[in-house]
């Protein structure tokens, strides 16, 4: 029972508590039963309205569409990653490459130049093999010796070459040059000759 409803209750009981006399209605039914009757009447009329708005129904979560976008942004930059791992390594492998290819540059430019500075006379190369005949009789040749013993041979065997060509070349020159000297010569006897015939003829008499 609400406080509304005892006060209700007590208003009106309050009349037949100060009247003694009118516990009982006209009829015989007793007072406090009729207002009994009374008050169970009124009481459903009487009841306090909940006026609290009914409550609403939670509204239903939009479906978050992040967790695919999430898991392909994840899956391409895993490949972004393992592409920039390729072109490093690839980078890496040129570079040594290059490195490579200048250092078998500078060894062949310095083998050019040694090759060259190694072009020595006659009486050098002689010297050098005494040389090198010292060195074998007193140690045991290493790979750079014997590699540069093999280097004199070779171009002793060039030189002697050469040599042999050059004398080839000046033989014939000199063949060539005794051709023309003879030629010239019998040029200048018939020339002589053909002077002499013409003296005689201009001096005999008409």
């Amino acid at each position: 029972m609400t406080s509304c409803s005892r006060l209700t209750l007590l208003g009106l009981m309050l009349p037949l508590i100060v009247a003694p006399g009118s516990l009982y209605a006209d009829d015989g039914v007793p007072a406090l039963l009729q207002f009994a009757e009374q008050y169970h009447r009124q009481e459903p009329q009487q009841a306090p309205k909940d006026k609290s708005p009914p409550a609403k129904a939670p509204a239903p979560k939009p479906v978050s569409k992040v967790g695919p976008t999430r898991e392909l942004s994840v899956r391409q930059q895993q490949q972004l990653a393992a592409a920039r791992a390729t072109l490093r390594e690839k980078e890496a492998q040129l570079e040594h490459q290059q490195a490579r290819i200048q250092s078998l540059q500078k060894e062949l430019t310095a083998l050019r130049v040694e090759a060259s500075d190694n072009v020595l006379s006659q009486q050098d190369l002689n010297e050098l093999s005494k040389f090198a005949s010292g060195i074998r009789q007193a140690f045991n040749l290493t790979p750079k010796e014997q590699q540069m013993q093999a280097l004199i041979a070779k171009t002793q065997q060039e030189l002697e070459q050469q040599k042999s060509e050059a004398a080839k070349a000046i033989s014939g020159l000199q063949q060539q040059l005794t051709q023309l000297q003879d030629k010239n010569l019998q040029q200048a006897k018939q020339s002589d000759e053909a002077q002499v015939t013409a003296n005689r003829v201009q001096k005999k008499p008409a």
